[in-house]
């Protein structure tokens, strides 16, 4: 208003005073419009003040969750990569790290974090969990964070509280609120788990659409060939292998006829001769025609129900030198799952799992577990399966078409694996097909359990 109305003062005076006055005019005009400027600078400065103040407060509450998110990701990063973590609070980290010997309980901590790690790289990563447990302020390019505390809250819940710090030395603390989903259950079960010493020979050869886990720290991790490395990955691993049914209890549930020796005496002590007359000939077609089995087979019943499926168990002390063994696990009106329990070894020239059933075959519908024993010998062209023998070397001879590789579908979980054959019938696809829920229940337990962790951020701040 001030600066508006200025020419009608000037158009007054000029109205009611003689030329000779018009220097006061001007003196007037420049006067108002020195206050006006100086009444509208005082507002500017006064709401720009505000502006400020409310820009520097967002600024440093964007700060302060900036921190809080970094954190967030390196705290969730650590957990991830080091789950034993989770089992204790962080004044035990620090109390298990610095006396890694004192008891059973810290050295197997200590060696779970540092599973396959040499020497300067497990040193860097303990100084980052113990700078985490002792508090320290863990230095940002836009101020700092450190680690109040971690306490676990319940089997599948911790709660973690981090102070902020900006570059002004104001500070803030945040919440991070740790939940350890039991939906662990909805993920992938590697496609291989090699647990041995001397393992996967004939692999780089091989196609591997899936995740695998390796206990051996020598193992060459970069001659596995993953042929999507953004979606799957080769990794060390310090996880055990959950136990193995207890073979009496199922022998105790299982009826007579479903304890078998698979094996032909007459083939297994046959030399064999350059020169066969036709006689024996003709006599070995028989006898492969005798050592072709299925399962389940027509007199048998199932031995139980798991997830409203008929299950057939059979304990089998030895399988040598089969033509071929057929796992039907599918008729035309359901799906069935056929589970080995292997004592011994064994050998088959060809296996076959097929599914007639109106539902897709499914790998976990077919399942070997080996107990005591040294050597599984397989020959496929295709296997859909689920194989747990942690004490047991697995040869595969694939037998492979000129249009395409043998393929394995379902998961491998051995001591050590080697393919046999030439460098063109070592060629073979493993691919990831199930879940861990698809698994019989009592494998599903691993230990430490390879659950997804979601880590929220508590947008409330606590003010300090």
């Amino acid at each position: 208003m001030i600066f508006k109305n200025s020419h009608l003062v000037e158009l007054y005076y000029k109205s009611k005073q003689p030329y000779k006055n018009q220097g006061f005019t001007l003196f007037m005009v420049t006067l108002l419009g020195t206050v006006g400027t100086v009444a509208a600078a005082g507002l500017i400065i006064s709401t720009t003040t505000v502006i400020n103040a409310n820009t520097k407060a967002v600024t440093e509450n964007q700060n302060h969750h900036g921190i809080a998110e970094v954190a967030q990701t390196r705290i969730k990063s650590l957990l991830i990569e080091h789950p034993k973590l989770l089992e204790f609070n962080d004044i035990e980290w620090e109390e298990q790290l610095n006396s890694p010997n004192s008891s059973q309980e810290s050295e197997d901590f200590s060696k779970a974090l540092r599973i396959c790690k040499n020497q300067q790289d497990w040193k860097a990563e303990k100084e980052d969990i113990l700078a985490l447990a002792e508090h320290k302020k863990i230095e940002l390019p836009f101020g700092n964070f450190s680690l109040e505390s971690f306490q676990k809250i319940g089997d599948n819940q911790g709660i973690a509280t981090v102070n902020t710090e900006i570059k002004n030395g104001d500070s803030s603390s945040f919440e991070l609120a740790i939940n350890f989903f039991d939906n662990y259950l909805s993920d992938p079960v590697p496609v291989l788990w090699l647990m041995g010493k001397k393992t996967g020979q004939g692999t780089a050869k091989s196609q591997v659409t899936g995740d695998v886990w390796v206990n051996d720290c020598q193992f060459p991790l970069d001659k596995i060939n993953i042929t999507e490395p953004d979606t799957y990955q080769a990794k060390y691993t310090g996880i055990k292998p959950p136990e193995l049914p207890d073979l009496e209890s199922v022998k105790l549930r299982l009826p007579e006829n479903h304890y078998l020796t698979i094996i032909d005496e007459e083939k297994k002590g046959r030399k064999e001769t350059e020169k066969e007359t036709k006689r024996e000939r003709e006599t070995e077609k028989e006898t492969e025609r005798e050592t072709e089995f299925t399962f389940p087979r027509s007199e048998d019943q199932p031995t139980r129900i798991e997830n409203n499926k008929k299950v057939y168990e059979y304990v089998i002390t030895e399988i040598d030198t089969i033509n071929q063994i057929e796992i039907n696990s599918g008729s035309k009106e359901e799906s069935v799952t056929v589970i080995f329990y292997v004592l011994g070894d064994i050998q088959a020239d060809n296996i076959i799992h097929k599914c007639e059933s109106n539902q897709p075959c499914s790998p976990e519908n077919f399942i070997i577990l080996g107990y005591e024993g040294s050597r599984i010998n397989l020959q496929f062209e295709q296997l859909d399966a689920f194989i747990f023998a942690p004490n047991y070397q697995l040869e595969i001879k694939p037998k492979n078409s000129p249009d395409h590789p043998a393929q394995f579908r379902g998961s491998l979980w051995v001591d050590n694996l080697s393919l046999e054959g030439d460098d063109d019938s070592e060629q073979l696809e493993f691919k990831q097909a199930f879940t861990w829920r698809d698994l019989p229940q009592q494998l599903q337990l691993i230990n430490p359990s390879p659950k997804l962790i979601q880590v929220t951020l508590n947008q409330q701040e606590k003010e300090n």
